[in-house]
Parts: structure tokens; sequence; C-alpha cells
């Protein structure tokens, strides 16, 4: 089944508290079609 735009995508993110993780997480809150959980 494919996403349409309209249907976000639920994400949930376990990472460190490291900087790469940090840009990681800043990228998927900047996306309209993700939804963090």
């Amino acid at each position: 089944m494919a996403l349409s735009s309209k249907t976000p995508l639920k994400l949930v993110i376990d990472t460190d508290p490291g900087i790469d993780d940090c840009h990681a997480i800043m990228m998927a809150l900047s996306c309209p079609n993700v939804e963090i959980l």
C-alpha cells in the first residue's frame, strides 16, 4: 500500500543524545508528511 501525501508517516525515533541524531530528528520534524510519535 502506497502512502498518499495526506497520510503522515508515523515515526518512532529511538536514539542517543548525539549531535548526528539531533540533526536527523530536526530533519524529520521539518517534513510535513512525518508524524513523530
